[in-house]
């Protein structure tokens, strides 16, 4: 009781305040393992995002309904509710369409789209057709990413398109790696 007192001190006593509680909430393990709980109650969240996305929502929400004027007497019922509704939300934005399945890969290829631009037209192909279509990932379904591709007019067999994904791979890490400095990373 005594510890959520000082935590909502700390968390209304101006920036210092701030920083030090957000350094308390990031470290408390209570607080991770509501989050962890939630996640692992509601797997279908597991396509879009993962339990320390709930997590930071779970803090930056903490400290936005503190600073509104919430009173908190549990500061870990609190946290462990926020992070369930979090969570429902998601699951009601999934299964209204408001959220795409695949915006994690959405974002993953904005960040690389300057990267995958870079490399030759089939590659680019190739690694497009792989990162927007699920079922073309799997090894069994060579034919279907060799049918796409040669209706593209590239000329491939399925027993060179592994070694040919691998290839172009191999390019697109080593463009990346050459310019580290500037990799804006994935905002997910």
């Amino acid at each position: 009781m005594e510890d959520c007192k000082d935590l909502i001190n700390k968390l209304t006593g101006g920036e210092q305040g701030l920083n030090e509680a957000f350094k308390r909430m990031s470290n408390n393990e209570r607080f991770r393992k509501s989050a962890r709980y939630v996640f692992g109650r509601y797997p279908e969240l597991k396509r879009i995002i993962d339990w320390e996305d709930i997590f930071y929502e779970g803090i930056a929400r903490f400290t936005q309904a503190v600073l509104s004027g919430r009173k908190v007497a549990n500061c870990e019922a609190f946290f462990f509710g926020i992070c369930k509704y979090y969570a429902l939300e998601l699951l009601r934005k999934l299964k209204e369409g408001e959220m795409p399945e695949d915006f994690r890969t959405d974002a993953m290829f904005q960040a690389l789209r300057p990267y995958v631009e870079k490399l030759n037209a089939k590659c680019r192909l190739l690694l497009k057709l792989l990162s927007f279509n699920r079922e073309l990932v799997n090894p069994k379904n060579r034919e279907l990413l060799t049918t796409s591709l040669k209706a593209e007019g590239y000329d491939i067999s399925p027993d060179s398109v592994s070694s040919t994904i691998s290839k172009c791979k191999r390019q697109l890490k080593e463009l990346i790696h050459k310019d580290l400095d500037n990799f804006e990373g994935f905002d997910l």
